[in-house]
């Protein structure tokens, strides 16, 4: 972690232990290289709750989540949501409990310094049911064309 507060923090989320969900922090690790090199932009793995996630993000101008998600879709699909769209599918989209939106709420509840700019690029994964540490193979296989979506994705996100 850096001793100065990025004006963009990436954070990759994700259990290195709970199959897919680990997602995230498999395309930020491939991303990584490429992102240390933007001006006022950091990337950092991540893998503690919500409400941990509100005090790693404080004092950054804009957050961007790389993380797994739920929706119905096919495995592997890459989705951009903004703040208020995660708030609109409430539990539905986040396989973790509280989900973010929720943390981030309760974080400007109580005057914490909470990004005003906030979106998620997520990564589809079949509901989380088993633990190990690789990919299924579903996803594992897909992983190429998953980076690349995202990095389409990001950097769009990153010129607005």
């Amino acid at each position: 972690m850096s001793s100065r507060t990025p004006s963009t923090l990436i954070l990759a989320l994700g259990n290195p232990i709970a199959r897919d969900d680990q997602v995230g922090l498999r395309v930020g690790a491939r991303l990584a290289e490429e992102l240390a090199a933007l001006p006022a932009t950091e990337l950092r793995e991540f893998s503690g709750s919500p409400l941990d996630l509100v005090a790693e993000a404080g004092g950054c101008d804009r957050l961007v989540l790389l993380d797994a998600v739920c929706t119905g879709r096919e495995a592997g699909t890459v989705i951009s949501f903004t703040e208020e769209q995660l708030a609109a599918a409430g539990g539905d989209t986040y396989p973790h409990g509280l989900n973010v939106p929720e943390a981030l709420a309760l974080g400007r509840r109580m005057g914490l310094p909470v990004p005003g700019n906030v979106s998620l690029i997520g990564i589809e994964v079949a509901p989380i049911r088993e633990f190990g540490e690789t990919l299924s193979p579903e996803l594992a296989g897909k992983l190429d064309a998953i980076t690349r979506e995202a990095r389409r994705i990001l950097m769009g996100l990153l010129r607005q």
